[in-house]
Parts: structure tokens; sequence; C-alpha cells
């Protein structure tokens, strides 16, 4: 059996010239192993070769080249430069992803028990932290739009309400930027959060680059967040799985923190990871600023051109108007589609199949680009050539088909663009179900949940049941259903329509869901 493997199969797809719009953010540009001094040179390399091999840099903790969970040599001083660079007040590198991040700050905060209010909207990890401490949790529900399909922002007002009537909280946790750009007001959320003696942990995955510029909105460390947590390789130039937690106040100690990194993060952790965070940052620290004013004026450019097409557009002023959102994370690229003329994933595989590009992140009624200083800006104009062509062709209503992924034309003659014109639904969703915040009623947490007797039923015979696992659409990996909440009617319908659009729906197989006997 010739089958082939990862490695291959990665080799294989390196090459095939496609276009990433999506994590991580060095877009495959292969800067990181770069090894020219300022005149072109290579010093380190025979036949003066431009590139590295990682296997060359892979090494463990031998001598002069520190120790992650004892720095007091050069990780110590990579961390102190992204900290001074950045303006956090101490910054530890994290080589798990944020996701060891998000568990070693909840940890840091609260005990066995204990309460902690959290942003409906946050991440699978967050809910893993309250499932593994068995917290009690209350939830914050941000803004939600059915047209866009979108979260906005926490209101403040929510956080003083929470905050007012359970003394008991430990931590805040919200998510901001969300995956789409929303950013919340973290300077109010923060004052609030400690008026009340409580520690706002803000998940700042998707904001790594906030920081690199004074063009882009301040980081939630600069605001009054006491704990952050952001995925250097989502924005930044840095590999994936490396992540940053800055403290921003000194609530916290920096030992407390330090003892849970060891417990949640590996014990081996990787330099070729270590070494990509570092660059990234002495990359930003030399050309950032300038990196980011090129990115946000290419980016500028590219929505008003999308924005003068018939059925697309890319939304970014409606964002604040529609969800209230206190920012915007400008290179968060929202592209919608107008009229039902296609769905999210149908555009996707066009986009995909016909033009070389990748996108991020498909929706039932949009696609998510993500923009980083690693891009190509001659990418942009590829991208609005596509939609001016695929516009065109709606324009025009002529039939169109799709290619697959090994460029062999489909010979159906359906017209793609016209399957959904006749959606019968309120609000022209494609006949994805309204829902309110997914608003759901706990009855156990989500710990008793996990580890109470469960059974699989049929997810439309599921109303008024409890779940036992988690039900989220990934990516970006917000719950639909947490474990500990009652089934409701409406969030059936808003999963088997998610289902039905072909969304990549976790926690549903063969339309069976997990509930408690």
């Amino acid at each position: 059996m010739n089958k082939k493997g990862l490695y291959e199969k990665l080799i294989e797809y390196s090459s095939n010239g496609r276009y990433p719009f999506h994590m991580p953010g060095h877009k495959r540009n292969g800067k990181l192993f770069e090894c020219n001094d300022a005149n072109g040179n290579c010093k380190n390399h025979v036949n003066n070769e431009n590139s590295i091999d990682p296997y060359d840099i892979d090494i463990t903790e031998i001598d002069g080249f520190d120790n992650l969970h004892n720095a007091k040599g050069i990780i110590k001083e990579a961390e102190d430069f992204a900290a001074n660079l950045l303006g956090a007040k101490k910054t530890w590198f994290l080589v798990n992803g944020s996701t060891c991040g998000i568990h070693s700050a909840i940890n840091s905060v609260c005990g066995i028990g204990d309460a902690i209010l959290v942003a409906r909207n946050c991440h699978k990890a967050v809910y893993h932290a309250i499932e593994n401490r068995n917290l009690k949790a209350e939830y914050l529900y941000p803004e939600y739009s059915n047209e866009l399909h979108m979260y906005g922002g926490i209101n403040p007002a929510d956080v003083e309400e929470a905050l007012s009537n359970n003394k008991a909280i430990k931590a805040v946790v919200i998510t901001s930027p969300t995956y789409d750009g929303v950013i919340s007001d973290v300077e109010t959320i923060s004052q609030i959060v400690h008026k009340h003696g409580s520690v706002l942990i803000v998940d700042e995955a998707h904001g790594a680059h906030l920081g690199v510029s004074s063009q882009m909105p301040e980081p939630a460390y600069k605001l009054g967040a006491d704990i952050v947590i952001e995925s250097a390789h989502k924005t930044l130039e840095a590999m994936t799985q490396t992540g940053l937690l800055h403290l921003g106040t000194d609530a916290v100690a920096a030992e407390v923190i330090e003892k849970q990194l060891a417990v949640y993060e590996t014990s081996s952790p990787s330099y070729v990871l270590m070494a990509s965070i570092d660059k990234a940052m002495r990359d930003a620290s030399v050309i950032g600023d300038k990196k980011v004013e090129q990115l946000l004026t290419t980016i500028r450019n590219f929505r008003e051109v999308v924005n003068n097409l018939s059925f697309f557009s890319v939304v970014f002023d409606e964002l604040k108007n529609e969800l209230s959102a206190y920012e915007i994370d400008e290179t968060k690229i929202n592209i919608c589609i107008k009229n039902n003329v296609l769905t999210g994933k149908e555009l996707a595989n066009i986009l995909r199949n016909e033009y070389n590009i990748e996108v991020e992140m498909e929706e039932v009624n949009r696609v998510l680009l993500y923009a980083t200083m690693g891009d190509n800006p001659n990418a942009f104009d590829m991208v609005a050539e596509a939609l001016r062509n695929i516009d065109d062709d709606i324009v025009n209503n002529q039939p169109k088909t799709e290619k697959s992924l090994d460029g062999n034309t489909d010979k159906k003659e359906e017209n793609v663009f016209a399957k959904n014109n006749n959606a019968n639904n309120n609000n022209g969703n494609n006949n994805v179900a309204e829902i309110n915040h997914l608003m759901l009623n706990t009855k156990m947490t989500i710990y008793d949940a996990i580890n109470a007797p469960s059974k699989k039923v049929k997810l439309a015979d599921s109303e008024g049941m409890i779940a036992a696992d988690y039900v989220f659409v990934y990516p970006p990996g917000s719950p639909i259903i947490v474990p500990g909440e009652i089934i409701s009617a409406d969030v059936i319908k808003y999963v088997s329509d998610c289902i039905n659009n072909d969304l990549n729906v976790c926690g549903i197989n063969d339309n069976m869901i997990s509930v408690i006997e």
C-alpha cells in the first residue's frame, strides 16, 4: 500500500500554489528560516544556502540555551524583549498554544468549585478549564446577529449586574477580539471587575498583533486586563502552536502563573517554536509599524473594491451598527454574500478550486479571510479579481461548474449560484434558524455532567434533556451546547441547520447527541 503519509501530503500541498488567507500568520513564506546577514550572505552554511532546516535548530536544554520553565538566560531575555516591545508587565512564551495559557490563567485564580463569570462565546479551552476545576459558571451573553451569524462584544453593564448579584465570582473571562474581529470595551470592563474585587482574564488569541503598532486598537493588557493570552501564530509570523501570556497588572503573582504553566505546558518545549516567537517579536520591533500601515491600506482598498460589487460586501461599519462593537479589528475580513446567491461553503469551494485561494472559515452566508503582516499585498488583488468574476457570472446568470480538488471539472450542469434563491426563511439566512444568544438553562456543572452516566439519542428527540457533551461548530470552537444545559427546541433547529449547511459541527455523530441518562 503506497498511501501517502502526512509528511508527503504536506510537501505536495506546499507546492500547489494555493494562497493561504488563513492561519498561521507567517502565510508559509519561509522567512523564519532565512539566515542571511545584512549583505544577503549566509555565514553559517556551506555553499551560502539561504534556508535552515528546522531540524538543525531542534535542541533540548543544553548549556547556554536556558530552560523555559526556569528561564534565567536567553529565553528570559527573549520574553523580556517581547514584554518591553508590546508593553506588558511580564510575558511568557507558550509552546502549547493559547490553550495552555487559558488553563494556567484560570487555574491561577480559581480554586476547586469557585464561581466564574464567562462570556458565552468563549473558546472550548475555557470550558475545559471550568470542567477541570468543577467551577460554577455564570454566563455573559454578547450580542448576536442572526443576519451576520456573528457574535458582538460584551456589554459592560452586564458585567456590572452579574458581579453585583454574585460577590463570590473569582474571575471574569471574555474573548476580545472575537474570531470575527469584534473588540469589547475592555477598559470599562476591567474597571468594573476590579471594583468588585475580581480578576479579568482576556482571551486575546486573535489579537497578538494589536500591540505591534499604534495604528491598531489597544491590546487588553494596556487597558487594565490582569491576564491576557494571545496566539502568536494566528496573527503574527510565528509557527503554529505558539502563544504569549501577558500580565497587565499585579493582581496575580508571576510565581503563581509559572506554577500553573509548569503543569499545563510541556516539559520538553520546542526550541524551534520558541525561536519563531522570538524572531516574530524582533522582526515586528523593526518593521512592524510600517507593515501594519501597509496592510491596513491594502485592506481598506480591498474593502472599497468589494463593496462596489453587486452580490458581495466586506462588513465593517455594519458591525458597529449591528452589534454595537466597541472597536473592530480590520484584519479580520468578513465577506458577506447577498441575496442567498451562494452559501459560504459554495463560495469557499469556488475560491479554492477555481482560484487557488484558501479562506480561514466558511459560514452560512459569508467567508472569513485572515490578513496578517505576512501577506503578499498582491494576494488581495487576486481575491478581488476572483470575486469580481464570480459577481459578473451571477449578474449575467451564466451557469457555472465547480472544479474538484484534482482539477477535473464537475460535469453537472447545475447553476450553483441559484441553489439558494428559493430559501424560505424569515431572515434570508439560507434556512438557518434564528437563535438568541444560545441562552440555555443550566442544571448541572460541566464537571458533574461530563462524569454522569450518559446515553446517545437522536438530536431531534433530545428536547428537554440535559446535554452530556459539548456541541460546537469548528472553527472557531465556541460551544453551542455545554454539558449540563437543557437542550431546547430552538437549539436543536439551529444545530440541525448548521449540519444541513455543511458546517463542521463537532459533538454530533450520525445525528446522535450525548445526554444524561
